[in-house]
Order: structure tokens, then C-alpha cells, then sequence
């Protein structure tokens, strides 16, 4: 994902683009303005759903939830990034 989509995470000089695993995502309902997206769609696959979440209006973020998630198409949400991999213009990893 492009860095600047995600402003409040700590990277290194250089990173362009940010990586993180399906499970290393945490999405949050947003409050008090710490929102960073709002989700779009939810897409039920029996024991686990895809939560599609609109990011600063630009990009989709799909990641996995539990079906019986109380999110909601429309919700604000925040995302938390656990381990995130970072990645120069080049495709090169940058190591923090």
C-alpha cells in the first residue's frame, strides 16, 4: 500500500510502500477522529468474511474478519498494522 495512505505509522527513511499479512491487520471502529477508513463492503465466505475498507478515498484494503464481526458497510474504522514490512520506490525492503 502506498505509504502516504497511512501518515501515523512510524516508517524508515524511504519507505514508499508499506506491506503487512492478512493477519497482521486489526481493524477497529473508529472514534474520537481515529478513523482511517470506512468499510465498503463485507463479502461472507462462511468461516471467515472479507472486509473491504475504502482508505482516504483513493484505495480498497481488503483483509480477513471473523463472520461475526459487528462491523457494518459504512462503518469508520481504524486500522492497525502489526508488523508491517516497508519497501523502498525500487520494490527493495527497508529495514527500520
Amino acid at each position: 500500500m502506498p505509504r502516504e495512505l497511512f501518515p501515523d505509522v512510524r516508517a524508515p527513511p524511504g519507505a514508499a510502500t508499506i506491506g503487512v499479512r492478512t493477519e497482521h491487520v486489526r481493524i477497529h471502529k473508529g472514534r474520537n477522529g481515529s478513523t482511517s477508513g470506512r468499510v465498503r463492503w463485507i463479502e461472507h465466505l462462511g468461516d471467515q468474511s472479507h472486509l473491504h475498507v475504502r482508505v482516504r478515498d483513493a484505495t480498497d484494503v481488503v483483509t480477513l474478519v471473523d463472520p461475526d464481526t459487528d462491523l457494518a458497510v459504512g462503518d469508520e474504522v481504524r486500522i492497525e498494522m502489526v508488523a508491517p514490512l516497508f519497501f523502498d520506490a525500487g520494490g527493495e525492503r527497508v529495514r527500520p
